[in-house]
């Protein structure tokens, strides 16, 4: 897929996505790519898998990502979940309110 070197080519550091449409991306990877310039990845939308975390810090070994919520009636963010080191098996979670903030 060319949008994978073309975020490298243009130094790109953030990357805001779903989780489908980052792995559709690496998917089609070209062989020995690496994004090293980038320093987050947010994801939102779909339930984020370790799997697919597993495979971002392959590429981008020096990114934090982090796992976004929010209800679609709101259209915002509303709690977030820095994935550590070690992603939890399945699924990540939503993560905690964001401050000044509470989740019921």
């Amino acid at each position: 897929m060319r949008r994978l070197p073309w975020l490298e080519r243009a130094g790109i550091t953030l990357l805001h996505s779903v989780p489908a449409l980052l792995q559709s991306w690496l998917a089609g990877m070209p062989e020995g790519l690496t994004l090293r310039r980038m320093r987050r990845i947010f994801s939102a939308g779909e339930p984020l898998p370790e799997t697919l975390v597993r495979r971002l810090r392959a590429v981008a070994p020096d990114s934090r990502i982090i796992n976004l919520y929010g209800p679609t009636e709101t259209t915002l963010v509303k709690c977030c979940y820095v994935v550590p080191a070690e992603a939890q098996p399945g699924f990540q979670p939503a993560g905690r309110p964001l401050p000044q903030t509470q989740a019921l």
